[in-house]
């Protein structure tokens, strides 16, 4: 029997997890109610977060309790290590961290592996395989937000997850796939409410790749339990099942963004979609213009027929999820790096870059490196500080995390725990990075040599 995974693999996936888990970042408003509700669910068994609220604005009143105003798949996922672990645990801070690493961290390095695997479909050359995977977990926002506990990584996971296990096995996709797929966009869709326009999406993928389209009843079934637990959920808080947190809030600002259109949905506004995609305050190519490549890349992910239902989920996701944040009242997404709320479609947009990779030439690939690089050192500036970038700074890079670097001012890591204090407290990590490459580069030369 083989390997589950190669060497290679596990030295690709040890260097996302030391990356995404060697920082702490200090929960805001909108991780703290995330965290709120698991403490009350765990110590008080309620669902109103009475006993914790005061920590955070990111909260619903309804009936005399303060609840989360957050959809609430991202604390029921968080709940089960805590009630496993907190007794171990020495302080809340160790309690945040080990949720974050269990919930978010190491399935984001897992995340990160499944587009090296991914990416062997599209092309056999490891150094492009190598360059999309880095571009992808360093180089855009799935690094900053493997490091703190908000829904849109989970989310993503999930929705790459559910892609892959239909996509790896659309000629023999079984009953048990279809219910897999269905349960993870179903927990995916609970966990950060947009990607239900993906888990529809992905239902008609399913749909066109079925040769018995009647086994598509497993993934609805699939669905069902993550919808029964949210709407139980919303009638528990707010006396209906399709009553949400964000109808009922308390933080006036809040009130006033989300009473616009329907639950702060309208039409897409043209500055808010150069905010999200071009603008130095949270565009993300601004941050990462190394997805600019996947503008060619849908264009040769179309032109092969093959490949034509692969195409139009990713591409509709993507155009969806533009549309969807340009049309949100709050589409800079309050104190945080890029357009935060992408970040469920990250993937759809890395993985046609791996099918052009298939194009280049020597420029090309210069060009590619070029804009990786670039991507990675700027994403990373901004996670080594402070990836809860200010909501009222329009230059955040350069008015907030420059200035942060200058002083010497480091977030919160291992390092710092040690007792090594601002650019020092990053050795460590500097260490075990250039171990890992140095292990890959020889697991490399032996794979050539074989």
């Amino acid at each position: 029997m083989g390997r589950a995974f190669s060497d290679r693999e596990i030295l690709i996936f040890l260097l996302f997890l030391v990356c995404f888990s060697y920082f702490y970042v200090p929960g805001g408003w909108n991780e703290n109610s995330r965290f709120d509700l698991i403490y009350s669910m765990a110590h008080n068994g309620t669902l109103w977060i009475d006993s914790y609220h005061e920590n955070t604005q990111d909260k619903s009143y309804f009936e005399e309790h303060y609840y989360s105003d957050k959809a609430p798949g991202s604390s029921f996922l968080g709940l089960i290590p805590y009630m496993i672990f907190y007794p171990l645990l020495p302080n809340p801070d160790a309690s945040e961290y080990l949720i974050r690493f269990l919930v978010v961290s190491l399935p984001s390095a897992f995340m990160c592996l499944l587009i090296y695997r991914i990416s062997g479909e599209f092309t056999k050359k490891e150094k492009h395989r190598l360059l999309v995977t880095i571009a992808y977990g360093l180089g855009t926002l799935v690094f900053p937000y493997s490091v703190m506990f908000y829904g849109h990584q989970i989310a993503g996971v999930l929705v790459l997850s559910s892609f892959y296990l239909i996509f790896r096995n659309q000629r023999r996709l079984t009953h048990e796939h279809l219910f897999s797929v269905g349960l993870m966009m179903g927990i995916a869709a609970i966990t950060e409410f947009p990607v239900a326009i993906i888990s529809v999406l992905m239902f008609f993928y399913a749909l066109k790749v079925l040769e018995n389209r009647e086994n598509i009843s497993f993934f609805i079934a699939g669905i069902i339990p993550p919808l029964i637990l949210l709407f139980s959920y919303n009638f528990l808080c707010f006396g209906s099942p399709l009553s949400l947190g964000y109808s009922h809030l308390v933080f006036q600002d809040s009130i006033g963004y989300q009473s616009q259109g329907f639950l702060g949905v309208s039409l897409p506004d043209p500055y808010a979609l150069y905010g999200i995609l071009l603008s130095p305050y949270r565009g993300l190519f601004f941050f990462s213009p190394f997805l600019l490549l996947c503008i060619p890349g849908f264009y040769h992910f179309y032109r092969n027929h093959r490949l034509r239902k692969e195409f139009w989920l990713f591409f509709l996701s993507v155009l969806a999820f533009i549309l969807w944040n340009s049309a949100y009242s709050v589409w800079w997404g309050g104190w945080a790096t890029g357009p935060r709320h992408l970040i469920p479609v990250i993937p759809f947009m890395i993985i046609p870059v791996m099918m052009y990779t298939r194009e280049f030439d020597e420029w090309r690939e210069r060009a590619a490196i070029a804009l990786a690089a670039i991507s990675v050192f700027l994403v990373s500036l901004v996670t080594i500080t402070d990836p809860n970038l200010p909501e009222k700074t329009y230059h955040p890079l350069f008015q907030h995390t420059l200035p942060m670097l200058a002083r010497g001012e480091i977030g919160m890591n291992f390092g710092s725990i040690l007792g090594l204090h601002g650019w020092f407290s990053l050795v460590p990590l500097a260490a075990a990075l250039a171990i890992i490459s140095w292990l890959l580069v020889r697991e490399n030369r032996r794979k050539n040599e074989d």
